[in-house]
């Protein structure tokens, strides 16, 4: 039996729309193959009779921003764009090999690293149209350790089911207010009990701020000359100050 469709007729269009405008950046002798968008230009895919990493981190950006079926488990990619650039296998592998070679130095391989296009659009997407009108570009995304980007991209507190009556990640103890942190041992445990719900959030705003220093400071010594972009990521996440106006932010979204 099929599942009905979570896309309505309108989102549909849209996505038929995106992939368009997407073709209409290819040569006029370049039929797509992949996701009705991506195509390669003369490059080796396998090696050893093994698909490439590279090709598999690119089949699956283009997955993700383009087929119908993945956009219907995974709608937030709706409006997701890859660069025109990028719809060519063979420039991604040429960009992705570059930064493989500078990672031999490193402790952190290509391939433990996943692909972002959020964080460098959230941190300072609206300086430059030009230079960020795409999520996947050479100039928007980062290649992260997933356990950061996976701490990342949870920070503005889209995980936690929106209350219009508390602040992100903040629940009521008695006459009091708490949240959920991380003992010593990086178990999880309830904060102690704060006397107002900007406090608690305050201070949860804090922990975070210092978790995500923690967790990122290591790589951003070994990786800040490679990814200079990733500066602004640290800057900005590791600022208490602005992961509150983030949660602030979203909640505002989800509760009007």
């Amino acid at each position: 039996m099929n599942q009905s469709s979570t896309l309505s007729t309108a989102q549909r269009e849209f996505i038929a729309v995106k992939i368009r405008q997407a073709n209409s950046h290819l040569p006029e002798s370049i039929v797509p193959t992949v996701h009705g968008v991506g195509y390669n230009s003369g490059v080796v895919t396998c090696s050893n009779g093994k698909v490439l990493k590279s090709y598999t981190v690119w089949k699956s950006m283009l997955e993700r921003c383009y087929s119908v079926k993945s956009l219907e488990c995974h709608p937030t990619y709706l409006y997701k764009t890859v660069c025109p650039q990028w719809f060519d296998y063979a420039a991604f592998k040429s960009w992705y090999g570059n930064l493989a070679g500078k990672l031999v130095s490193t402790d952190y391989p290509i391939e433990s690293l996943a692909i972002d296009s959020d964080l460098i659009l959230f941190v300072n997407g609206d300086d430059d149209y030009d230079r960020y009108q795409h999520d996947y570009s050479p100039h928007t995304v980062l290649m992260l350790p997933k356990g950061i980007n996976s701490q990342l991209a949870t920070v503005n507190g889209h995980s936690n089911k929106p209350n219009p009556d508390l602040l992100t990640g903040i629940s009521r103890n008695g006459k009091g207010y708490r949240f959920k942190t991380y003992n010593s041992d990086g178990k999880q445990v309830l904060s102690r009990t704060y006397a107002t719900q900007e406090g608690a959030h305050e201070a949860l705003c804090k922990q975070k701020a210092q978790r995500i220093e923690d967790a990122l400071k290591p790589f951003y010594i070994a990786m800040g000359d490679i990814q200079p972009n990733l500066k602004y990521v640290f800057s900005y996440f590791t600022k208490w100050e602005n992961i509150w106006n983030a949660n602030y932010v979203h909640r505002m979204l989800v509760t009007l």
